[in-house]
């Protein structure tokens, strides 16, 4: 038998593993949990800059009421969707 027919043979037990696969998500962790980031300020000012702006108050107003530049207020105008 030359080299190529022992490689195409397929019997049972050439296919046949001792063990199982290990994988990661059988695996055991242990994490630690620490404090998380803070919330970004255009997060924060979200819902109190959209209930403003529908009332007519102007971006600039908005973003020196919260002490915010007017793109964070922007943002948070865009966050809060339409």
């Amino acid at each position: 038998m030359g080299v190529r027919q022992e490689l195409g043979r397929t019997s049972a037990r050439w296919w046949t593993r001792q063990e199982n696969i290990r994988t990661l998500a059988r695996s055991p962790f242990v994490v630690d949990l620490v404090e998380a980031a803070p919330v970004p300020a255009y997060r924060r000012i979200a819902f109190e800059a959209t209930e403003m702006r529908a009332s007519d108050l102007r971006v600039a107003a908005i973003a020196r009421h919260f002490r915010v530049d007017h793109h964070t207020v922007d943002k948070a105008l865009w966050f809060t969707g339409p």
